[in-house]
C-alpha cells in the first residue's frame, strides 16, 4: 500500500503534457528571462535565469515564439504528444537595420518624428482594451551583496551571505476593467522569510501613463521636456516592423530613464523596453516584453532589477512577472474609431505630400494628430469614468463614488494560499527555480523551523502566557487579546505605556516620567488588508510624575471612532506648552537644560475637561469642532540649573509677549470653543476594498479655524476671538524638482481678556534641531518674542532640486536632494524678518542638514547650521490619517 500511494502522484504527474528546455544564445550561453508564448492560445511563460523553462500544454501542434530583447525572435513548430518535449532554443544577436522614415525637418532625428506619433497615440492604446483577465506568476529574489565588517559574523550566523537568496513567489489571477478598477486574488504565496503576504504593485503600472510610479514615462505628454531621443535602427518581428530608439535624459537625476524603447510601426505601440533609472536613491533596471493578444501586443514579461544601499547595507532584489492566459474585451467602437481616425489622418498626410512634397507641414500634421487622438481618449475616458465609478453604483442602490476617486483596487487573498505544497509549485510554477534559489531556500527554511521553534518555546514561556518582564516594565508592552478575524486581527488591544521610556527634564520638574494603561476595542472585522479600518472604541488614563515638584497629575480620554467621524471626550490634569503649536521636543528641550542650562519650554498646568468631535464631509472637505473649560496655572522653576553649568541659572518659565502685552499672567479659567474646516480641492484617492483613501500630496490644503473665549461660562474669564487661515502644498515641478509652500495669516478682532496662550504664535526655533512640522517652522526666531494679539503674517517657500550646487559634483553617486529655502515674516507693528538657506535632504537617507542666514529689519543677520530628520511633506485629513498615541499624548 505504500508502494502504491507513493507511485500514484508519479504516474499522475507523468501524465502530463507540455514543452520544456534551455534557450541559449550561438555560443551556448544561457539567455536568461527570455519569454515564450504560443501562437493563437492564451499560453505563455519566461524562462529562469539559467536559460530554462517549462510549459504545460494540451497534445496538440503548436507554433512557439521565444522572445527576448536583443536577440532575434524564434518561431518553433512543436508537436505535443505524450510526456513533455524538450527542446533547445538557439537564439541570435538580432540585426539592427537603418529603415529610412519621414520626418519634419532634415535636421531631426527621425526618433522625434517617431517619438511624437507613439506619444499621441499613447492613450488611445492604453485604452483599446475595455476589461481583461490574465494570470501572472511573480517571483521575487534578493541577496545582500555586503555587509559592514561587525555585522558579517551575526549575519553569517543567521543564514544571510552573499550566496544566500531570499525569494518570494507568487500565483494570482487579476482582473482588470477601464478606467482604472483592478481586482486581484493571489492563490497561492510562499516566502523564504516565511508566512507573508507581499502584494507586489509593479506589475499594474505601465509605460502608456504619463508617469510610472514615481518616475516621467518616455511615452509621457511631457516627454520631449525630459528627454532627447535617438533613431538606431529597426529590425523585423512577426511581420512588423521595429524601431529602436535610445532615451537620453536631458537632466541626470532620480525619477527619469534612460536606455532603450522599441516601438511597432504603424500601430505605434510599445514592443519592448530596457530602462534604467534611479527612484530613492536606488539603481532601477526596468524590462519590459511584449507580445500580440488577438491583434493587441500587451506585456507578457515584467522585469525589476533594483540595487542600492542602506546604512552600509548593499542589497540587491529582482522582481520577474510572467504573465500569460489572457482573455481579453476590446473595446471595439474605440478599435473602429481609432482605425478610421488613423486612415483620415494617413489619408491627409498622403494629399499634402502629393500636393506639395517640398512644403509639407510634417509637424504641423503631427501636432493635429496628437490634438485629434487626445481629443478621442478624454472623451472616452470621461465616459468611462461616469459608468464604472459613479452611475453603476447609483444602479446598484449603493451611493456614487465621490468624484476624487480617480482608481480602484480590490485584493483578495485566498485562504489556502500559503498551504499549497511542493508538488502544486512543481506544476503551476511558470519560471523554474535556479539551483542557487534551490539550495537557499532548503537552507533558509531548516534555519526559519529552528527559530520558529525555539521563539515559540520562548514565546510559550514568557509571553504568550501572560508573564510580564523587566525589560515590559522598562519599554512598555502591548497584548492582543481576542480571536483573530480573517485578516489576522485581534479585537482587543491592551497597551501599557512605560513611565521609563518617557523620560524627561525641564526647569519647571525636573526630573518628570510619564506613563498610562491603553484599552481598544473594534467593534467590527477589518476590510483592508494594509490600514486598520474597523470602528473602534478606546480609553485609558495617564499620569506623569514630576519629582522636583513631587506631584503626580493625570488625565483621561474616551474616543469613539470610524472612517468618517470620531468623538474624543478627555478630562484631568495636564501640562502644556504655552505656545500651543508645541514648537519645542521636550527631548531637545531635555538636552540643552540638562548639558547647557538653557531652558527654552515655557510650560503651565491645566485642570480641564474637553470634548472635540471630527467629521468627514466628503473627500474634499473635513470640520472639526472642539470645547474645553480649563482651570490654568501659571508655574514657576523648581531647578535651577543643568549638570555642567552650576553658575548659570535658567531662565525664568514666565515668558515676555511685548506684541501681546495685554494677555493675563496669572492663574484664570477659560471656556474655549473652537471651529476648524479644512478643504482639499484637488484631492485625489483610491478605493481599496471598498473604502477610499487619499493621496497625501495630491492637492492643496486650506484652512480656517475661528477660536472662540466664551465669558461667564462657569466662571470664565476669557472674552476674545481670534480667525487664523493657512495654505500648504507640495508641487512636483518636474522628476527632479518640487516646491513646498506653507503661508498662513491670522487676526484676533477681540481681546478684552485673553491668556499668553491664545495670543496669535508663530512655529519659531531657538535650537539647532529642525522640528517635526519644518515646513511651517522658522529656523532661528524666538518662540514668543512675536506672539500677537493684533496681526500675524507669515510665508514658507522650499525648493527642492537633485542638483543645485554640490549636485553637480556627485551625479551618480549621489542619493540626496538639495533644497533652498525662503521665509518671511511682516506682522503688524513688527520688524520685517526673512530667512534665507542653502540644505541637504536625505543624507545618508536619514538625514536632513542646512546652513540659513536670519535677518531683522535695520539689524545684523546671524548663521546657523540646522539638522534634523528627512523632510516628509504629507497633507492628510485627520479623519483618515488617525493616530490615537498623539491623541492620547504619550
Amino acid at each position: 500500500m505504500v508502494f502504491l500511494l507513493s507511485v500514484v502522484p508519479a504516474i499522475s504527474y507523468g501524465q502530463k503534457t507540455g514543452i520544456k528546455g534551455y534557450v541559449k544564445d550561438k555560443t551556448g550561453n544561457p539567455i536568461p528571462f527570455a519569454s515564450i508564448g504560443v501562437e493563437k492560445v492564451a499560453l505563455g511563460t519566461m524562462a529562469n535565469e539559467e536559460g530554462k523553462f517549462k510549459l504545460e500544454m494540451p497534445k496538440g501542434n503548436y507554433g512557439i515564439y521565444f522572445q527576448c530583447i536583443g536577440f532575434k525572435t524564434v518561431k518553433k513548430e512543436v508537436e505535443v504528444s505524450s510526456g513533455f518535449e524538450d527542446l533547445e532554443i538557439v537564439m541570435e544577436d538580432v540585426v539592427i537595420q537603418t529603415k529610412e522614415v519621414t520626418i519634419a525637418s532634415r535636421n531631426e532625428d527621425p526618433a522625434y518624428s517617431i517619438m511624437r506619433k507613439a506619444i499621441a497615440r499613447a492613450k488611445i492604446n492604453k485604452l483599446l482594451l475595455d476589461a481583461y483577465t490574465v494570470q501572472i506568476y511573480i517571483k521575487g529574489s534578493g541577496r545582500i551583496l555586503d555587509l559592514p565588517f561587525l555585522l558579517k559574523p551575526m549575519a553569517k550566523s543567521n543564514g544571510f551571505d552573499e550566496n544566500t537568496v531570499f525569494f518570494t513567489e507568487t500565483l494570482e489571477i487579476m482582473d482588470f476593467k477601464q478606467p482604472k478598477i483592478y481586482k486581484e486574488k493571489v492563490i497561492a504565496q510562499r516566502s523564504t522569510f516565511g508566512n507573508i503576504q507581499i502584494n507586489q504593485r509593479f506589475v499594474k503600472e505601465d509605460l502608456y501613463s504619463p508617469n510610472f510610479g514615481s518616475t516621467i514615462s518616455p511615452l509621457s505628454p511631457a516627454a520631449f521636456r525630459y528627454y532627447k531621443f535617438q533613431y538606431l535602427g529597426a529590425f523585423s518581428d512577426r511581420g512588423h516592423e521595429v524601431f529602436k530608439i535610445k532615451v537620453i535624459p536631458r537632466i541626470k537625476g532620480q525619477n527619469i530613464w534612460e536606455g532603450e524603447l522599441y516601438l511597432i510601426d504603424n500601430i505605434w505601440c510599445i514592443h519592448s523596453a530596457h530602462l534604467a533609472g534611479s527612484v530613492e536613491g536606488f539603481n532601477l533596471v526596468l524590462t519590459h516584453s511584449y507580445a500580440p493578444q488577438e491583434g493587441i501586443w500587451l506585456p507578457v514579461r515584467m522585469q525589476e532589477e533594483i540595487r542600492g544601499t542602506v546604512l552600509q547595507i548593499e542589497i540587491e532584489a529582482k522582481y520577474n512577472a510572467s504573465l500569460s492566459k489572457y482573455k481579453i474585451q476590446k473595446n471595439e467602437k474605440l478599435y473602429a474609431d481609432f482605425q478610421k481616425l488613423e486612415q483620415e489622418l494617413d489619408e491627409n498626410a498622403n494629399n499634402a505630400i502629393k500636393t506639395d512634397p517640398v512644403k509639407v507641414d510634417f509637424k504641423g500634421l503631427e501636432k493635429m494628430d496628437k490634438k485629434v487622438m487626445r481629443k478621442l481618449a478624454r472623451q472616452y475616458i470621461k465616459e468611462k469614468y461616469k459608468e464604472k465609478l459613479g452611475l453603476n453604483r447609483k444602479e446598484k442602490g449603493k451611493p456614487p463614488v465621490p468624484v476624487a476617486v480617480t482608481s480602484e483596487y480590490n485584493y483578495e487573498v485566498d485562504s489556502s494560499s500559503q498551504k499549497k505544497d511542493s508538488l502544486f509549485w512543481l506544476e503551476n510554477r511558470a519560471v523554474p527555480l535556479t539551483q542557487m534559489e534551490i539550495k537557499s531556500y532548503k537552507k533558509l527554511d531548516s534555519i526559519r523551523v529552528v527559530d520558529e521553534k525555539k521563539d515559540s518555546a520562548k514565546a510559550k514561556r514568557k509571553r504568550n502566557e501572560g508573564a510580564f518582564t523587566t525589560m515590559d516594565l522598562l519599554t512598555g508592552r502591548a497584548f492582543f487579546l481576542g480571536k483573530k478575524d480573517s485578516l489576522g486581527r485581534r479585537p482587543t488591544v491592551v497597551k501599557f505605556f512605560s513611565p521609563f521610556a518617557d523620560f524627561k527634564f525641564n526647569a519647571v520638574e525636573g526630573y518628570a516620567m510619564q506613563g498610562g494603561v491603553w484599552f481598544k476595542r473594534y467593534l467590527r472585522q477589518s476590510t483592508y488588508k494594509s490600514k486598520d479600518d474597523r470602528t473602534y472604541i478606546q480609553f485609558g488614563p495617564m499620569a506623569r510624575y514630576a519629582i522636583a515638584r513631587k506631584k503626580i497629575i493625570g488625565s483621561g480620554v474616551f474616543q469613539y471612532g470610524n472612517s468618517d467621524w470620531v468623538l474624543q471626550v478627555s478630562g484631568g490634569t495636564e501640562m502644556r506648552q504655552i505656545n500651543h503649536n508645541e514648537p519645542i521636543s521636550a527631548t531637545v528641550n531635555s538636552g540643552y537644560t540638562l548639558l547647557d542650562s538653557r531652558n527654552f519650554i515655557k510650560l503651565y498646568e491645566a485642570d480641564f475637561g474637553k470634548i472635540l468631535f471630527l467629521k468627514k464631509l466628503n473627500g474634499r472637505f473635513e470640520a472639526e469642532g472642539s470645547f474645553e473649560l480649563a482651570n490654568r496655572t501659571p508655574l514657576t522653576n523648581n531647578k535651577k540649573h543643568g549638570i555642567f553649568h552650576k553658575n548659570k541659572d535658567f531662565e525664568l518659565n514666565q515668558i515676555t509677549t511685548p506684541y501681546a502685552n495685554d494677555a493675563n499672567l496669572k492663574r484664570s479659567v477659560a471656556a474655549i470653543a473652537t471651529a476648524q474646516i479644512d478643504w482639499y480641492p484637488f484631492l485625489q484617492s483610491s478605493l481599496y476594498n471598498g473604502n477610499q483613501y487619499f493621496r497625501s500630496t495630491s492637492s492643496p490644503r486650506f484652512r480656517l479655524k475661528f477660536t472662540q473665549g466664551l465669558p461667564s461660562i462657569l466662571n470664565s474669564t476669557s472674552d476674545f476671538a481670534s480667525l487664523e487661515m493657512n495654505y500648504r502644498q507640495s508641487l512636483m515641478l518636474s522628476p527632479v524638482a518640487n516646491l513646498e509652500l506653507f503661508g498662513q495669516v491670522g487676526q484676533m478682532f477681540r481681546s478684552k481678556s485673553f491668556g499668553q496662550m491664545d495670543a496669535l504664535h508663530l512655529y519659531g526655533n531657538e535650537t539647532f534641531v529642525l522640528g517635526k512640522n519644518n515646513i511651517e517652522q522658522f529656523r532661528n526666531l524666538p518662540y514668543y518674542s512675536f506672539s500677537s494679539q493684533k496681526r500675524i503674517a507669515s510665508l514658507h517657500v522650499h525648493f527642492f532640486r537633485n542638483e543645485l550646487i554640490f549636485g553637480w559634483l556627485a551625479k551618480k553617486k549621489k542619493n540626496w536632494q538639495e533644497v533652498i529655502l525662503v521665509k518671511g515674516m511682516a506682522n503688524e507693528g513688527q520688524p520685517l524678518f526673512w530667512e534665507i538657506g542653502y540644505g541637504v535632504d536625505k543624507l545618508f537617507r536619514f538625514l536632513h542638514v542646512e546652513v540659513v542666514h536670519s535677518q531683522f529689519q535695520n539689524s545684523k543677520g546671524e548663521w546657523r547650521l540646522m539638522i534634523g530628520g528627512n523632510f516628509n511633506f504629507s497633507i492628510t485629513p485627520k479623519s483618515i490619517d488617525k493616530n490615537i498615541e498623539q491623541s492620547f499624548g504619550l
